[in-house]
């Protein structure tokens, strides 16, 4: 099965599940657990968030893996895309501070969606969607920001840097992957199946002279070498950069002069 199907099935069987849970739920008169029905006093985010790691920068990083400024300023671009108001059937919806500290914390941890229900006193199938609707708003509205789409002058201007701050001249960027571990998708064979030894997806990225993502690739098999993941990947592709007529291709292409000698090399 040709890898861009298979994550196709895995994004919508998620999309499948989300609506079914709404649907579920909607459609539900079972009475709601006692344990969720004291949210705002004896939950982590009021008891533990609010009163203790708030004024307590050290901890609050230590729980969240980020600092309390990078939390107001993610908060800032999400804020009205997850904010809901006060409604007939829900009085008091979540707040999107407390979906961002359930987002942060899943992503920090991986702790499973019944592990965050009891500690924040929510149910696993709302804190489901609601990490995915955090997650989707962060990647729509963050990362045409912090992660733009590549441009011969961009590049230029990391070869620079890479020549002037570490000796590497003619370097674009510095390209490595990670393998996330994830549980074997149905019918996809050693697809997944690594070197390591377990199924996983990979995180492919490219970051510049000063340590910054520049462009990052997520979904290729684990069982794909570093060359077949890069030649597969949307951080190579044409279309990542601008402009991407074939004249400004082959001009970035073209062989550039060595810093300090008199020999040409291609980027």
């Amino acid at each position: 099965m040709n890898s861009n199907k298979l994550i196709a099935l895995l994004l919508l069987e998620e999309e499948e599940e989300e609506e079914l849970v709404l649907a579920t739920l909607k459609g539900s008169n079972r009475p709601v657990d006692k344990l969720f029905l004291f949210r705002n006093t004896e939950g982590a985010f009021n008891i533990t968030v609010q009163r203790r790691l708030f004024g307590n920068e050290s901890k609050f990083r230590e729980y969240f893996r980020l600092s309390t400024e990078l939390f107001e300023l993610v908060l800032s671009f999400v804020k009205d895309d997850i904010s809901k108001k006060p409604t007939n059937r829900i009085k008091c919806p979540i707040s999107a501070e407390e979906k961002l500290c359930i987002t942060l914390r899943y992503l920090a941890t991986g702790e499973t969606f019944r592990s965050l229900a009891f500690q924040y006193r929510q149910h696993h199938s709302w804190i489901s969607v609601s990490v995915r609707e955090v997650l989707r708003s962060i990647r729509e509205r963050m990362l045409p920001i912090f992660i733009p789409k590549l441009s011969e002058e961009r590049m230029r201007a990391n070869a620079q840097d890479y020549n002037e701050l570490w000796n590497f001249p003619n370097c674009c960027g510095s390209i490595d992957g990670k393998h996330v571990r994830i549980q074997c998708p149905k019918a996809a064979g050693s697809l997944f199946y690594n070197y390591k030894q377990f199924h996983s997806i990979v995180l492919l990225a490219i970051i510049d002279a000063r340590y910054r993502f520049i462009a990052i690739d997520v979904g290729s098999c684990g069982r794909e070498g570093d060359a077949m993941q890069l030649s597969d990947s949307a951080v190579i592709r044409l279309d990542r950069y601008e402009p991407t007529s074939r004249h400004r291709s082959a001009e970035r292409n073209a062989s550039v002069q060595m810093s300090g000698t008199e020999e040409t090399n291609p980027n």
